[in-house]
């Protein structure tokens, strides 16, 4: 597992040089940044002062032209305090347009590949929220890391892309394991990921010890118990209409559901009761991690307004 760099930059600033520092003592050897994540940077330069010889250091630039990654680029190394950095990925690429402007003559790839010549770079990289694209660049052989998401309510990854990562000799870096916090049992996210080997899970935290409480998770290995496994299946179970019948509840026409994009990721939802209001949102589970992060309606259920999302409406 590594550190992820996104919860970093809520907490006050000395705490969280504390929380990298605190992981770094624990034995995690990879962080993960970037340039998008405000003051993310500076924070894990600070912790890693001193301790540089420690780490796997990953951050990124979601530029998409070949001056603004290397300024990206520049800024980066100078917030990190290093004159390197171990893996340097191009940001969301989710787009066939932005994989077409990342591999573009005199690009942000060719910029990246001058900066690996040079020793600023060791290795070059691309994230995807996006399962088609992530496959389209894997293909190109020009990369050396993937990142995508992978947890048990979005799967889809563990098809498409864990076998071609093994085919084209390119690494995987799982991101989004607790589905950007609409998961609420650690164990149950964790140990679902340890059946994949040779992939590395970033753990975004922004408490003391919860680093810890996760690497004595993944350090107690084992596969998942009958009882976790109901769990698993009941937070899967809810996007269809057959597990929604054999709860024996009973289901109004329709479900009105009001998703707000904010830091916590907050689903504010219309129905008759209460009971149906907690049984909806268990229907929610994977179709609002799939709107949240690839932003299309699914197949089979129609949305109100598909351009914003603002108000869905599934009806039965």
């Amino acid at each position: 597992i590594g550190f992820g760099g996104i919860p970093i930059q809520t907490p006050p600033e000395e705490a969280a040089v504390g929380l990298v520092r605190e992981s770094l003592d624990l034995g995690i050897t990879f962080i993960d940044t970037s340039r998008m994540y405000t003051c993310s940077e500076e924070r894990i330069g600070k912790a890693i002062a001193g301790r540089r010889h420690q780490v796997v250091l990953a951050t990124k630039s979601a530029s998409r032209t070949g001056a603004k990654v290397q300024e990206d680029l520049a800024q980066s190394l100078k917030n990190l305090g290093t004159d390197y950095v171990d893996l340097y990925q191009f940001h969301n690429v989710s787009t066939p347009d932005d994989l077409k402007a990342v591999l573009a003559a005199g690009g942000p790839l060719e910029v990246v590949q001058k900066a690996r010549q040079d020793g600023a770079v060791r290795h070059i990289g691309i994230t995807s929220h996006r399962l088609t694209v992530a496959r389209e660049a894997m293909m190109t052989g020009l990369f050396e890391t993937v990142m995508i998401g992978l947890n048990f309510v979005n799967t889809e990854a563990a098809e498409e892309i864990l076998p071609l990562a093994r085919e084209q000799d390119v690494g995987v870096i799982v991101m989004k394991p607790m589905a950007g916090g609409m998961l609420e049992k650690p164990v149950l996210a964790f140990k679902y990921l340890q059946q994949f080997p040779g992939i590395l899970t970033l753990i975004g935290i922004a408490r003391q010890g919860e680093m810890a409480e996760v690497m004595k998770i993944v350090d107690a290995g084992g596969q998942l118990t009958d009882a976790e496994n109901r769990d698993y299946a009941g937070a899967l179970a809810g996007v269809t209409y057959a597990y929604v019948l054999g709860e024996g509840a009973k289901i109004t026409e329709r479900l009105v559901f009001y998703p707000s994009f904010d830091e916590t990721d907050d689903w504010r939802l219309s129905s008759e009761t209460a009971a149906q209001a907690v049984l909806s949102r268990r229907f929610a589970l994977k179709l609002a991690y799939i709107l949240r992060f690839d932003n299309v309606p699914p197949i089979g259920y129609t949305s109100t307004d598909t351009t914003t999302t603002a108000s869905l409406v599934w009806s039965f």
